[in-house]
């Protein structure tokens, strides 16, 4: 039985195999599982971690991006589409590399002309943060494994699934993070993690599906159940979500 602890906040990162972290507005939070102790953090820069403490950084941003536009979209988002159905829309498609540094408009008319999906505007407006993560990849010995929880919580609720932006939607999650560590994680702890958070950093801006992804990750990744995107862009997933799923295979 995987039985959890409590959830603490902290201005230092233990070195370890691997931390996962998740975007917030003013920078990442970040999760670590410490010796039956779960550890949030805030950064608000990527060029905080140091490559050197950690051997992957799972992230839930896009990390390998397409050269060209024959490459767009990537194959691994046309399959988590595909995977999501009727819930596609909670991951978006990677942008080509040179885009980042594009107007909008430039970039839908790009699209236009080659016949390909446009890009959504809340894309866009993760064009920083995902430029912010392929700098630090390329500085850092590519530290960073790309992640989705919207992805792996379709694992656990396929039916029925509500936006992680309503509270519904954050009760069915709390519950999947509760199942995970035989522990229930209650709003309250979700709330005073997130004042935890901001009175240790006073720039932390952050949300409470901010919170349960990052927390999310970490529990996942501790136990060993989640997806990457390799730089093959093909999904990976464990042998025994593999069987369990049955989905894809490990190449």
């Amino acid at each position: 039985m995987y039985t959890l602890f409590v959830i603490s906040v902290s201005n230092r990162f233990e070195k370890s195999d691997w931390i996962a972290i998740d975007g917030c507005k003013s920078g990442w939070i970040s999760c670590q599982i410490i010796e039956k102790e779960i550890v949030l953090s805030f950064v608000s820069s990527l060029h905080d971690y140091k490559s050197s403490e950690f051997e992957k950084i799972y992230i839930d941003i896009p990390v390998t991006l397409p050269l060209s536009i024959n490459d767009y979209p990537r194959a691994s988002d046309i399959k988590a589409k595909k995977l999501l159905g009727k819930y596609h829309s909670s991951i978006f498609y990677a942008p080509v590399l040179s885009w980042l540094e594009l107007p909008y408009q430039d970039i839908n008319s790009l699209c236009e002309k080659h016949s390909k999906q446009k890009i959504s505007i809340q894309s866009f407006n993760l064009f920083s943060k995902i430029k912010e993560a392929v700098q630090f990849n390329n500085v850092s010995n590519n530290i960073l494994k790309e992640v989705h929880p919207e992805l792996l919580f379709h694992y656990y609720i396929n039916h029925n699934k509500k936006s992680k932006k309503l509270i519904e939607g954050q009760y069915q999650r709390l519950e999947v993070i509760s199942s995970l560590i035989n522990r229930q994680i209650s709003f309250n702890i979700i709330s005073k993690a997130i004042k935890d958070l901001k009175q240790l950093f006073p720039s932390c801006i952050c949300s409470i599906d901010d919170i349960i992804d990052a927390l999310f990750l970490g529990c996942l990744i501790e136990k060993k159940h989640f997806f990457h995107f390799t730089d093959k862009s093909d999904i990976m997933i464990n042998d025994e979500l593999s069987i369990r799923f049955n989905l894809f295979k490990l190449s």
